[in-house]
C-alpha cells in the first residue's frame, strides 16, 4: 500500500491492521442471552507500509460483548494509540453439535482518519481452537472498493479470565502491482469481567 495512503490512515486495528482492520478476537460460540463480558488486549499489526516493507506497532484494545436472543452476540471493540477507531459486530450461530460450532460474524468498522468498511467472517470450530475465513471491503474510495480475503486461527480458554489469542492474515482479492496488500495481525486478550445481565421481572414491574 502506498506510504501516503497509510499516513492518512495509520491503523489501530483489531483483526488485522494496515489500512483496514478486521480482528474481533471472538470464537464461534455466542454468549448466552444473560451473559456479558469486558475484555482488554494487545494487537501487533502493520502501522505503515512502503516498498521497503512494513512497520509494525503495538496497539491496545478494549471490548464489550453481550449475548442476545437465538444464538446472537453483539460486540463493540475500541482501538487506539495512533488514532482512535471502533468495530461493531454481530455474531450469529448457524449450527452447533457438541464442541463444534459454525457461526457468521458481520462487522462494521471506522474511525478518525481511518477507513470505513465492512467485514464478514465465517467462524468454525470450538472455543479452544477455531478457524475463520472472510472477506473485507473498504468503502473509503467511492470509485473503487478494494476487497481482501481474510483467514486466521484463534483460541479462547473458557473461565473467569477468558484468555485468548488470534492470528489473522489478509491479502487483496485482486492483486495490484502498485498497491501492496499483505497484512498479518497477532492479538492477545484477557477478560477482566464476566457477569450476568440484570433483567427486571415483568410481574414485579406491574406491581410497581
Amino acid at each position: 500500500m502506498r506510504t501516503s495512503a497509510c499516513l492518512k490512515a495509520l491503523p489501530f486495528l483489531l483483526f488485522l491492521g494496515g489500512c483496514v482492520m478486521h480482528n474481533r478476537m471472538t470464537s464461534p460460540v455466542a454468549l448466552p442471552k444473560e451473559q456479558q463480558s469486558w475484555t482488554y488486549g494487545l494487537v501487533v499489526d502493520p502501522i505503515l507500509a512502503s516498498d521497503d516493507g512494513e512497520v509494525f506497532g503495538f496497539q491496545p484494545i478494549i471490548s464489550y460483548r453481550a449475548g442476545l436472543d437465538k444464538g446472537n452476540e453483539l460486540g463493540v471493540t475500541l482501538y487506539g494509540v495512533y488514532l482512535p477507531g471502533a468495530v461493531i459486530d454481530l455474531k450469529h450461530q448457524f449450527y452447533q453439535n457438541g464442541n463444534f460450532t459454525f457461526s457468521g460474524d458481520a462487522a462494521l468498522y471506522g474511525g478518525a482518519l481511518r477507513p470505513f468498511g465492512l467485514q464478514y467472517d465465517l467462524l468454525f470450530g470450538s472455543q479452544k481452537f477455531y478457524g475463520l475465513a472472510g472477506v473485507n471491503v473498504d468503502f473509503t474510495s467511492f470509485t473503487n472498493y478494494p476487497a481482501a480475503k481474510v483467514i486466521g486461527i484463534g483460541s479462547e480458554v473458557p473461565g473467569k479470565r477468558g484468555l485468548g489469542f488470534q492470528i489473522t492474515y489478509a491479502n487483496r482479492l485482486v492483486p495490484d502491482a502498485n498497491d501492496r496488500y499483505n497484512w498479518l495481525m497477532i492479538g492477545l486478550k484477557m477478560d477482566f469481567r464476566n457477569s450476568k445481565k440484570k433483567f427486571r421481572d415483568p410481574a414485579k414491574q406491574i406491581k410497581e
